[in-house]
């Protein structure tokens, strides 16, 4: 295989400058000192290499990827566009023009809405604010201010994975030869993002002007990470919100006929100091409110229980282990995934080892252990004076948020 990627990982943590994603898309128009933007982008096609940045609210990439043989060059090329980039204030103008329009279209959008308001139950107004701009940060923002965020990014400390065809000792040259960074690199203080605590029930509510609504229901589950409970979590997921034979869907949509959609999954933590949460999610009509969270509420806490269900969810999940390859550069993700939660082993290893003797009454054991009885933060986005409150406040006390608290703009 000929082709390479190289990717410059800042693992930033939840320190990360919310104008760094605003400054790597006007990046992305830019050309540098020596070349206009039209000219990188011809001469990074010539050499069938391209490049991407992406910057989110805990870690920043940047990704070169072509034919191995043209690696240094298209390094050279990006490397001149991150140290010495070129202001455009058109560019920029429009750019904020587009945004804000972006902007005020996710307000609009029903899927976006419920994304913006599960990331506020999640992790709550102070995580909005700090990883988000609003509109009148962002049109203060100047070329200036900018692109001073890519260079203080460039001097923070960073991991280089590199996958493809070269040897270590010419990937380590060209590296030393076309990665420029400063001497001593400033340390990044990882801090990791932690789910909020659900220590009493309560309603959260967005409005959105339509006769269906979407609704979930998160609780923390206040456990670190154990490797150990990886089979029967892995197993429960499967067997009660894994897919189309799930007990979720069959029961809510298919034998009720009480939601469009359905799922429930215990999340598990990306890091060894992060907790494991639930979450619970179904859309439907707005006469049916009641009669769905209830039902929901029904199976969540008494599992309905069917061996033929199980057997299907056993089988697909061992197949799948058995048929799934970490190949390429998912080697390396797979690696630091492993890395960030103190593993050196894989973990799909002892999840298939331990499956293939477990039984229905396990997964009604983890179901017992990890799901039974919790309190929970509802979240529901729907049109606020076509639902029935009074029920509502029976799932605990209501408050209401508003647009701009969970987009945070």
């Amino acid at each position: 295989n000929d082709i390479f990627t190289l990717t410059y990982v800042f693992d930033t943590g939840t320190e990360n400058d919310p104008a760094l994603n605003l400054a790597f898309d006007y990046l992305g128009y830019l050309g540098s000192e020596s070349l206009t933007a039209e000219q990188i982008a011809s001469k990074m096609y010539g050499i069938a290499c391209s490049f991407s940045m992406q910057a989110g609210p805990t870690s920043c990439r940047i990704s070169i990827t072509g034919l191995g043989e043209n690696m240094a060059e298209a390094m050279e090329i990006v490397e001149g566009l991150l140290n010495r980039p070129k202001p455009d204030e058109a560019i920029l103008a429009n750019l904020k023009a587009d945004m804000i329009k972006s902007r005020a279209d996710a307000k609009l959008n029903q899927s976006r809405c419920f994304g913006a308001l599960r990331t506020y139950v999640f992790y709550g107004p102070d995580f909005i604010r700090r990883t988000t701009l609003t509109n009148p940060a962002l049109e203060a923002m100047s070329s200036e201010m900018l692109l001073a965020k890519i260079g203080e990014l460039m001097g923070k400390q960073h991991e280089v994975l590199y996958y493809g065809p070269q040897s270590e000792k010419e990937v380590t040259e060209a590296l030393a030869m076309h990665h420029k960074t400063s001497a001593e690199l400033q340390p990044l203080d990882k801090k990791h993002l932690q789910l909020l605590p659900t220590d009493e029930s309560k309603v959260l509510m967005a409005q959105y002007d339509a006769k269906q609504l979407y609704y979930l229901q998160y609780a923390n589950l206040g456990k670190q990470f154990d490797v150990a409970a990886d089979p029967e979590i892995t197993l429960y997921n499967e067997y009660f919100g894994g897919g189309m034979n799930s007990v979720v869907f069959q029961e809510m949509r298919e034998a009720r006929g009480l939601a469009y959609s359905a799922s429930a999954y215990i999340m598990q933590p990306n890091y060894a100091d992060t907790k494991y949460g639930y979450m619970a999610f179904i859309a439907t009509q707005n006469d049916k409110m009641q009669m769905a969270i209830e039902a929901f509420d029904e199976i969540i806490n008494n599992m309905p229980e069917s061996e033929t269900a199980f057997k299907i969810a056993k089988e697909g999940l061992i197949s799948r282990l058995r048929t799934d390859r970490t190949v390429k550069e998912q080697v390396l993700w797979s690696f630091i995934g492993l890395r960030n939660l103190g593993l050196e082993e894989d973990r799909d290893k002892q999840i298939f080892e331990k499956v293939q003797a477990m039984t229905l009454a396990d997964v009604k054991a983890a179901q017992e252990k990890w799901v039974k009885n919790r309190k929970y933060v509802y979240g529901i986005l729907g049109d606020i004076q076509d639902l029935d409150l009074n029920y509502l406040k029976t799932l605990g006390p209501i408050r209401t948020v508003s647009q701009e608290e969970i987009f945070g703009y």
